[in-house]
C-alpha cells in the first residue's frame, strides 16, 4: 500500500506545481531515470541544482519527517539538540 496517493498527473514526466509555505516556495516536479520515478524539488523554476530522489529515499524522508522538521527548527533557532 503506498504511503501517499499522488494525483494522476504526478505519474507523468516533468509535471510540477509550486507549494508556498510562508516565505518559502518550492517547485515540485516528477521525472524518470532509467525507468524509475523520481521526485524533483527546486527552490525556483531556474534552480541549477535541484534535489532529486527516488522511492527508496522518499520512504526514508517520510519516516524521518519529524526529525527533519526538528533539525530545521533547531538549526534556525540556534538550539543544538542533536
Amino acid at each position: 500500500m503506498p504511503l501517499y496517493n499522488l494525483p494522476q498527473s504526478a505519474h507523468l514526466k516533468n509535471v510540477g506545481h509550486m507549494a508556498v509555505n510562508g516565505e518559502n516556495m518550492v517547485v515540485v516536479e516528477f521525472d524518470e531515470y532509467k525507468g524509475n520515478k523520481l521526485i524533483v524539488l527546486k527552490r525556483d523554476e531556474n534552480d541549477k541544482y535541484p534535489f532529486k530522489f527516488g522511492l527508496g529515499k522518499a520512504r526514508l524522508i517520510v519516516e524521518a519527517c519529524e526529525d527533519i522538521k526538528k533539525f530545521v527548527d533547531e538549526s534556525e533557532s540556534g538550539v543544538e539538540g542533536l
